[in-house]
């Protein structure tokens, strides 16, 4: 009777991590949405760097930092 109960527990615990598959594929969405803003920002960057302050250039750049972190902490979250 336990060993029936544990083999049910055991078994349902293994299959609710399906439960998080709808969140992961989000997650991973997210990442290629990211990808996309990063490319964005990256081409508009190009486009205006030579006449904008440094001022502008480095938040830029650190806006492509902050994306990059991002998409890295989501991608590493997945992996667990």
């Amino acid at each position: 009777m336990i060993k029936k109960i544990e083999f049910y527990l055991e078994k349902t615990i293994f299959n609710s991590r399906w439960i998080l598959t709808p969140f992961y594929l989000g997650l991973v969405i997210g990442i290629f949405l990211l990808f996309i803003k990063f490319v964005q920002k990256l081409v508009g960057m190009m486009t205006y760097v030579l006449d904008a302050p440094v001022s502008d250039v480095i938040v830029d750049i650190l806006v492509l930092v902050d994306i990059s972190l991002v998409a890295r902490a989501c991608h590493q979250f997945i992996l667990q």
